[in-house]
């Protein structure tokens, strides 16, 4: 959950470095919706450039943090295409093989 971590936040360099030795990067899909308008700005721009590879609800149990994945892919597909979309989709399916 990189948008919790100021240093991964405004260090592109950090992150690619972590991303270098081969760490993947998840993202609460609610923060694309519900994060301060610079973090969401921030992870949408990772996004597009390849620096976040998955997704994950933030789900601890279903009547405080429900999975609520609608909203936050609504506003991937409008910032960055259907596209984007597919490559968490693929990298989701990659990880679980």
């Amino acid at each position: 959950h990189i948008e919790r971590y100021p240093a991964l936040m405004e260090n592109e360099g950090l992150l690619d470095e972590y991303i270098e030795m081969g760490c993947l990067v998840q993202v609460n899909i609610s923060s694309f919706t519900g994060a301060s308008r610079h973090i969401r700005k921030k992870l949408f721009k990772y996004l597009e450039t390849g620096r976040v590879h998955l997704i994950g609800p933030d789900c601890h149990n279903l009547s405080f943090r429900p999975p609520e994945y609608e909203k936050g892919i609504s506003e991937i597909i409008k910032k960055c295409g259907k596209e984007a979309i597919d490559v968490l989709e693929d990298n989701a399916a990659l990880l679980i093989k």
